[in-house]
């Protein structure tokens, strides 16, 4: 019987040498598929988990009644912004180790099968992951270095300072740093670090470099656009909030907010570049 099965696997191959092993026992292939996407998509649903609980908790902090009250809410701080990019590339990820898309699959389908419901959520699934893919070229992992080195280093020009009433307590020249809000050890781990552990993890572990023309091209363009997004949204917040979110951008005159956010997509582009260069 093994020797019958064996002349018949290689009568197919002799007729169509097209035909992989795949497609000829396409169920080891779906267990195999399955057996290698399962620990990725633990990795993006726990994720997806950690972050998802920092931003639900945000309402349980003490600055959250008064943070809610301005245009813009949380929305208006860089770090939620970032977070939600860094969630929805999570998601995009779980769904490709949920339903892996295989172009060589797609073509059979197709030829043999005819099965267009199939194919076409199958292509469908793969334009999704390029989208991550090119969310993933935004180079979210600086913005929460350089907050994390200023938060360690001048915490009063990242944490907005206690007022003694509803509004934002205007900075001042005095040597005496004002008390700030800040964030509970476990929620300020799961919106700062959790977002950039897993974008870094996930890039080093599961994707292959970019390509020359991705960060020639896409990367720059998307790092600009990025900017000049956060820059008219956060303008546009502090017209009507009479502060801005960090204290250091209210600090400074608008010609040095301009080259703060240049300098910092510079920044970042030259940090996607490093971290590109240093993956295997």
């Amino acid at each position: 019987v093994v020797n019958l099965r064996l002349v018949q696997v290689i009568a197919q191959v002799q007729i169509a040498p097209d035909v992989t092993a795949a497609d000829i026992c396409p169920q080891s292939e779906a267990a195999s598929t399955m057996s290698v996407k399962l620990i990725p998509a633990v990795l993006h649903a726990t994720s997806m988990s950690i972050m998802a609980y920092g931003f639900m908790s945000l309402g349980t902090v003490t600055s959250d009644e008064w943070i809610s009250k301005q245009t813009g809410g949380h929305w208006q701080f860089l770090t939620i912004l970032g977070l939600a990019a860094a969630w929805i590339t999570m998601a995009l990820s779980l769904l490709g180790d949920l339903f892996p898309y295989s172009q060589s699959r797609y073509k059979w389908n197709k030829k043999v099968t005819v099965d267009d419901f199939t194919a076409g959520f199958d292509n469908c699934v793969g334009h999704l992951l390029y989208v991550r893919h090119t969310i993933k070229c935004l180079p979210l992992r600086v913005t929460y270095f350089l907050k994390g080195t200023l938060l360690l280093a001048f915490p009063h020009l990242i944490l907005p300072p206690v007022g003694t009433s509803s509004e934002p307590a205007e900075p001042s020249s005095s040597s005496e740093v004002p008390q700030s809000y800040r964030l509970p050890l476990k929620i300020d781990l799961a919106l700062h670090l959790a977002p950039s552990a897993s974008l870094i993890l996930d890039f080093f572990t599961l994707e292959r470099r970019y390509t020359a023309r991705q960060l020639e091209n896409q990367a720059p363009f998307l790092s600009i656009l990025a900017a000049v997004s956060y820059a008219t949204w956060a303008e546009y917040c502090a017209s009507k909030n009479g502060a801005f979110p960090y204290p250091f951008l209210t600090m400074s005159p608008f010609h040095i907010r301009v080259v703060i956010y240049g300098v910092t997509t510079l920044l970042a582009y030259l940090s996607l570049l490093g971290l590109n260069y240093v993956h295997l």
